[in-house]
């Protein structure tokens, strides 16, 4: 349960119908959730924090929700796009956008984004497009809150496109010292971003209702939007005798799943300040599209999924490609640790 919360879209209901088909009924859950989270807190206390629990309570309602409804009855793409598009359009009326204006802003929009994005988003991008003209950078801050009051802390950025605009957005965030935990990445099709990053204080907390600190995130990020086609020098920390005592290989993987429209490049490596810009310049160097990530810490590690494409929007398929994306990207890691 740990790992489809962590390393999978848990917004995609061909995962979450997955999963249920896995757990067959509610008891099994019950008992899978409640031994998930004792297991994690018990084997390492540090390691659950707002956000492991938010995703583990939103795979849990998801499933739930699936079981109730029946694995027989799977929701197919229309339906899913269908379903979002009407629940974000009746909330934009009654914040005041008129179907003109969600017409336009969504024409931009692939089906993708309709898929892999909260109806709450849709909702919350597109009224935040309308209220400035569509003219960026856009940059907003929400809260994402739980039962108890914890989440995380999203941050959304729309702004013209930029080669390094992935590698410089996380640079700043490090240098802010938010810990990323996931990013969502879309392009429009007249050259715009919508990219959301999901982070935490270096606490394990979210950023919350402090004014200053927010103000502070804003300014760092619109002065990385300064120039989108060169990368901005990563952050440097002085390593701790700790960090050099818990340093080891980089380990990095590509899959390719039946089905997936994308490749999951799989980085396994010790956590260090500016992997995350390493990883977006190197994107930008191999001629790689990024679709969505999802930022796991375990300890003195990270392991961080990307789900990319190639140039032509397909997933990496060429084995001598992906020999040399991989060489690559352990050959980047490797001496960004070692600086």
């Amino acid at each position: 349960m740990s790992m489809t919360a962590q390393r999978k879209d848990i917004s995609d209901p061909e995962v979450i119908h997955e999963f249920a088909s896995i757990m067959g009924d509610k008891l099994h859950l019950d008992y899978l959730y409640s031994m998930t989270v004792a297991d994690i807190r018990a084997t390492n206390p540090e390691l659950w924090n707002s956000w492991r629990a938010s995703l583990m309570s939103q795979l849990y309602l998801n499933t739930k929700q699936a079981l109730r409804s029946g694995l027989e009855n799977p929701q197919n793409r229309e339906e899913r796009i269908s379903d979002k598009k009407d629940s974000a359009s009746k909330a934009l009326l009654q914040r005041g956008v008129d179907t003109q204006q969600i017409e336009s802003i969504w024409a931009n929009l692939d089906d993708e984004y309709f898929v892999r994005e909260s109806a709450v988003n849709i909702a919350w991008h597109s009224e935040l497009i309308a209220n400035s003209q569509g003219k960026g950078p856009i940059i907003a801050l929400q809260e994402l809150t739980r039962i108890d009051g914890e989440g995380a802390t999203q941050v959304f950025i729309y702004t013209k496109d930029g080669d390094f605009l992935f590698a410089n957005t996380t640079a700043a965030l490090e240098r802010l010292r938010l810990n990323v935990q996931g990013a969502r990445i879309f392009t429009s099709t007249h050259g715009y971003c919508l990219d959301t990053f999901t982070v935490l204080e270096e606490s394990g907390r979210p950023v919350g209702d402090n004014l200053a600190r927010i103000e502070e995130i804003k300014s760092a990020l619109i002065l990385s939007f300064a120039d989108k086609h060169q990368a901005a020098r990563a952050p440097q920390y002085k390593q701790t005798r700790k960090d050099k005592y818990f340093a080891s290989k980089v380990i990095v993987r590509l899959l390719n799943q039946p089905g997936r429209l994308y490749s999951t490049l799989e980085i396994n490596c010790p956590d260090h300040p500016g992997i995350l810009a390493a990883v977006g310049k190197l994107f930008v160097e191999e001629s790689i599209n990024i679709k969505d990530a999802r930022i796991t810490t375990l300890g003195e590690r990270v392991e961080d999924l990307f789900y990319i494409t190639n140039s032509a929007n397909e997933p990496i398929t060429d084995q001598t490609e992906i020999e040399n994306l991989i060489a690559s990207a352990q050959e980047t890691l490797e001496k960004r640790l070692a600086s």
